[in-house]
């Protein structure tokens, strides 16, 4: 049944001959919205209770007695008229002020709730919410114990919210059910005048999404407009309004998809009896090939759809860096989408290529682009030795600027895994080149402390070694096959002696007494005739301060 259809039917409650109704429906298919927004010109009449959280079905009194003495126009004259009510039966006292010290009094919160709703010109409506989530000391007879008896007033009529699919003790709703509801409307469909703005989300663009899907639950695009409001912080200097549209279109595709797995189909009894059927069934129903069901005609690339949803399973942080990128692939392409074009616009599109990857000014922008080009560069068949000796060249180049200065820091963090779902050619050249930056970084560090280890450089590079070495990561790897050059004299605590020294030698030391422990001593007793008293002293300190550290 529509929302729209219900909501009519709860707006008009006054005019039904109903004294409880059940609105029944999935989670997240929007009952308890549809019946807020009918009631929203009674909501001075309508108290709104949850069971959800409550211990005892007494207290759903308790919330109406509330809600009607404090939520409501009337709640004054209504404490007027329980303290004239209680004094004429001589159990109220004229000290009581509060509503407080009415809610202490001996007479039942059931009592004054039919009390006060005699008192109404016009009748009261309870909203009974999340049923299915009762606690177990919440026993469903007591629960339509208490609904039966609201029934029976004149002046209220119930209207009941549940998911029926996920109650418990299905047995014994059914049997209460047929006796205390009058009617039920189960939400199939959403409606098809959702008020969008207050649920945060773009009208026009909710509207076309689900005329176009089967979406059903409010609280999924709830959900995935937040996701988009995540995503849009890393966006703030892009002011491209078509771009966007596809950025939100992606975040509501990952979390509508991830979430309510709308064309993940099951593989049929038939489908089981051929392998071909087996196979198309899994290939379709693979996360990347259902999330492309809501994404047919974007411009933006694979890459930027694999970004935001690993950026969605927290497996990679999202970095406006990122957003820029895909942004400039997303101009780069054109009006028309790559994936719709001949094979003599593709070919025009490739034509600048080398300009595309000089515009590229990070090895992140750079290995995107090439990544980019790629993909097309193969669909054509064409050789792409040129350009992956291009981007290879490029790329050495940025890896030198990015690894200088505080970049030296972040060196071990680069990794072609960071990129999701690259070109198997462009991973490989990544990785390649990155080695090579790599060496090239440790070999200018180890050729500066060949020359000296006495100053502040030397002791920053010998640091920096040091936390290569001992992160047991990529560079500790690399480092390996060049730890014997510190098997050497230069490199013990010799005088003359300084801070910097001090530390960069002890620094290095630390570096082979945990990979090189024998070979160091060896090395030790082999210059120790050569060492004087105070050379001794401070190498077998160092050393007797590294065991201690080691035990």
């Amino acid at each position: 049944m529509n929302a729209d259809y219900v909501e009519n039917i709860i707006r008009n409650i006054d005019k039904q001959s109903y004294k409880c109704i059940l609105v029944d429906g999935a989670w997240g298919i929007g009952k308890s919205y549809v019946v807020e927004k009918a009631l929203e010109d009674k909501k001075d009449r309508t108290c709104m209770v949850s069971l959800f959280g409550m211990e005892d079905v007494q207290q759903i009194y308790h919330e109406i007695l509330y809600q009607l003495l404090l939520h409501t126009s009337n709640g004054g004259k209504i404490v007027e008229f329980l303290k004239d009510s209680f004094r004429i039966l001589g159990n109220f006292d004229d000290r009581a002020k509060s509503v407080s010290t009415i809610l202490e009094s001996h007479f039942s919160e059931e009592d004054m709730v039919n009390s006060i709703t005699r008192k109404f010109d016009e009748g009261h409506i309870v909203v009974i919410d999340d049923l299915e989530r009762c606690k177990e000391s919440i026993e469903l007879r007591d629960f339509f114990g208490v609904v039966e008896k609201l029934k029976s007033n004149n002046h209220i009529q119930v209207v009941l919210i549940a998911n029926s699919e996920e109650i418990t003790d299905k047995k014994d709703f059914e049997k209460y059910r047929e006796k205390v509801i009058d009617r039920t409307f189960t939400i199939t469909e959403n409606s098809k005048s959702a008020n969008w703005s207050k649920l945060g989300i773009q009208g026009d663009f909710a509207d076309e999404l689900c005329k176009n899907h089967p979406i059903k639950n409010l609280r999924t695009l709830q959900k995935a407009q937040d996701f988009y409001n995540d995503v849009k912080q890393y966006a703030k200097s892009i002011h491209d309004e078509m771009f966007m549209n596809e950025v939100r279109l992606i975040c509501f595709a990952i979390v509508i998809e991830d979430t309510d797995k709308l064309y993940y189909k099951p593989l049929t009894e038939e489908e089981t009896k051929s392998e071909f059927d087996k196979t198309v069934r899994t290939l379709q129903n693979y996360f990347e090939s259902r999330v492309k069901q809501y994404l047919l005609g974007i411009k933006s690339s694979d890459a930027l759809i694999n970004e935001l949803y690993s950026y969605y399973e927290s497996k990679r942080p999202l970095t406006e860096e990122d957003l820029k990128v895909q942004h400039k692939l997303f101009v780069e392409v054109g009006i028309k989408p790559n994936f719709y074009k001949t094979d003599d616009e593709i070919a025009e599109y490739l034509k600048s290529w080398k300009e595309k990857l000089t515009d590229a000014k990070t090895s992140y922008d750079l290995t995107m682009t090439a990544n980019e080009l790629d993909t097309w560069w193969c669909v054509l068949n064409d050789d792409d030795g040129e350009l992956l000796d291009t981007y290879k060249s490029m790329l050495m180049t940025v890896f030198a600027e990015e690894f200088s200065g505080e970049g030296v820091k972040r060196v071990s963090s680069y990794d072609s895994q960071y990129f999701m779902n690259i070109n198997q050619s462009i991973s490989e050249s990544y990785n390649e080149v990155l080695r090579t930056a790599r060496e090239n970084l440790a070999d200018k560090y180890i050729e500066y402390l060949r020359k000296r280890i006495d100053d502040k450089c030397s002791e920053e590079y010998a640091g920096q070694l040091s936390i290569w070495h001992f992160e047991r990561a990529r560079m500790s790897d690399i480092l390996e096959g060049k730890l014997d050059e510190f098997l050497d004299r230069k490199y013990f605590p010799l005088a003359p002696m300084n801070q910097y020294k001090e530390n960069s030698s002890y620094t290095l030391l630390a570096i082979l007494f945990d990979a090189r422990k024998e070979q160091l001593f060896e090395k030790y007793e082999e210059l120790k005739p050569t060492f004087s008293k105070m050379d001794r002293y401070r190498t077998e300190h160092y050393f007797e301060v590294l065991r201690t550290s080691h035990r």
